[in-house]
């Protein structure tokens, strides 16, 4: 029967122990980060989306009773608002798709 304790010193376990630790807290800042991330984006995400459908419904609720400039205007809210939405996400989903692979 082999001797455990012969082939295995206490620096050695305390070296693996600190390294657990080092990486779990390198888990939980990558997880802190993500979270944020996903904060950020949502919120981007949310504010052009309010300005396309808080135009839609002005143009819904009063269109035949707006001038064409002031139509013109809301349209051109709605596609510079999803325009920003379609640059958040193609500058964004290379990223989430790198990190999933």
């Amino acid at each position: 029967m082999s001797d455990f304790h012969s082939s295995v010193s206490c620096s050695d376990v305390f070296c693996q122990g600190s390294h657990l630790e080092d990486s779990h807290l390198d888990c939980s800042h990558l997880e802190s980060l993500k979270t944020e991330f996903i904060t950020t984006i949502s919120h981007q995400v949310r504010t052009p989306l309010s300005v396309i459908f808080l135009s839609v419904e002005l143009l819904k609720l009063h269109g035949e009773d707006c001038t064409e400039a002031m139509q013109q205007a809301y349209l051109s809210q709605i596609y510079h608002a999803a325009k920003e939405i379609n640059t958040l996400f193609n500058e964004t989903l290379p990223m989430i798709d790198a990190d999933l692979a």
